[in-house]
C-alpha cells in the first residue's frame, strides 16, 4: 500500500481576498470576489501526501473565484453537498458530477451559492500521465483530453465522498492511500463508473463578458467606475454587460464592480501590513485611496456588504 502519514492543515478565512492568499500557498493564483452580502466565514482543510494534494472548501456566502491553474497538477473537482446551483464557466453542475480535470485548459472560472462545500483532489500531471501508459484502453487520457466534466453513477460517486470525507476529517489518518487514489481514478472513466461523458464547451459568452468585467474591476481599483469605460475595453456595450452580470452571478456590473473595491477596501482595514503598503492609516483615507469620496455612502455600502462598520473592522485589526 502506497500512503504515508500527512499533516491536516486547517485555515479559517473571513474575506475574499485572505482565501485567494490561501490558494496562492497552493500555487493557484485566483481572483476571488465575495458575491453575497454578510460577514464571511470560510474555512479550507489541506491535506498532502506523496504529492496529492487533498483539500476543501466551505464558506457561507456566495463567491466568485477566477485565475489561472498550477500546471503541475491536474484537479478534480466534486461538490460535497449536492448544490447544484453552482456553476463552472458559467455551466451548471450535473449531479453526480466530477469537474474541472480537462488536460489543455490554463484558466479557472467557477461561482459558489452561499453555504458551499466543495472538494479538489490535485494530481500530479507526471502522475496521471504514468496512469494513462498503465490504461491498455485509453479511457482515462481520453476522456481528461475531451471533457471537463463527467457526470458519475451514484455508486461511484459516493465513492469518491466517503474517500475526501475521510481523509479530511480524520484527523489520525495515515494519509492518502495512492494506489487505492489510482484505481478510483481509472475505474471511475470507464463503464460502469461513469454515466456520461460531456466534450468540453466553449466558456459561454456572458460568462466571458463577466470574467472581463471582474479583471478590469481589480486592475483599475483607483479610477471612477465607468461602463463607458469598461465596455470600450471589453468591447461590449453597456447593455450586453448588464444582462451578462445579472445573468450569471445575479447582480448588475455595477453592484459587482464596486463590491470588488470595497472587498480591497476591508482588506487592508483588516491587515496593517497592507495599510502600510498603501500609506493609508485611517478609515478615511483607504477609502480615498479605492476612489470612495462620500464618507456617507462608503460606510452604508460596506455595512450592507460586510454585516459591521469600516470603522469596527480596522479596530480589530488594531486590537
Amino acid at each position: 500500500m502506497a500512503s504515508n502519514a500527512s499533516q491536516l492543515k486547517i485555515h479559517r478565512f473571513h474575506s475574499a481576498i485572505e482565501a485567494a492568499e490561501l490558494f496562492l500557498s497552493l500555487g493557484f493564483l485566483w481572483e476571488i470576489v465575495q458575491l453575497s452580502a454578510g460577514p464571511l466565514n470560510g474555512v479550507l482543510k489541506i491535506r498532502r501526501s506523496n504529492e496529492m494534494i487533498c483539500l476543501s472548501v466551505r464558506c457561507n456566502r456566495s463567491m466568485l473565484f477566477h485565475g489561472g491553474r498550477n500546471c503541475a497538477y491536474v484537479p478534480f473537482c466534486l461538490e460535497m453537498n449536492h448544490a447544484f446551483q453552482h456553476r463552472v464557466r458559467g455551466e451548471p453542475l450535473i449531479p453526480c458530477g466530477l469537474y474541472g480535470f480537462h488536460l489543455n485548459l490554463s484558466d479557472v472560472f467557477f461561482q459558489t451559492e452561499a453555504g458551499a462545500h466543495f472538494s479538489i483532489i490535485l494530481i500530479p500531471r507526471t502522475r496521471i500521465q504514468q496512469l494513462g501508459a498503465l490504461d491498455p484502453a485509453g479511457t482515462l487520457m481520453d476522456s481528461i483530453s475531451i471533457s471537463n466534466n463527467v457526470q458519475l453513477s451514484q455508486a461511484m460517486f459516493q465513492t469518491w465522498i466517503q474517500l475526501v470525507d475521510n481523509l479530511l476529517n480524520e484527523p489520525a489518518s495515515g494519509g492518502i492511500d495512492t494506489d487505492q487514489w489510482n484505481a478510483l481514478l481509472l475505474e471511475s472513466f470507464e463503464p460502469p463508473g461513469l454515466d456520461e461523458l460531456s466534450p468540453l464547451r466553449s466558456m459561454t459568452y456572458r460568462c466571458g463578458i463577466v470574467r472581463d468585467v471582474v479583471r478590469w474591476g481589480i486592475e483599475n481599483n483607483r479610477q471612477p467606475i465607468s461602463l463607458d469605460d469598461l465596455g470600450r475595453t471589453i468591447f461590449a456595450s453597456r447593455s450586453t454587460i448588464s444582462q451578462s452580470c445579472r445573468e450569471q452571478v445575479g447582480i448588475g456590473p455595477m453592484a459587482l464592480l464596486k463590491q470588488i473595491r470595497l472587498q480591497q477596501v476591508q482588506h487592508a482595514l483588516r491587515h496593517r501590513d497592507q495599510r502600510r503598503v498603501l500609506a493609508c492609516n485611517t478609515v478615511q483615507e483607504v477609502a480615498h485611496h479605492f476612489g470612495f469620496h462620500s464618507r456617507n455612502h462608503f460606510a452604508r455600502d460596506y455595512r450592507n456588504l460586510f454585516g459591521e462598520a469600516p470603522r469596527q473592522t480596522l479596530a480589530r485589526s488594531a486590537a
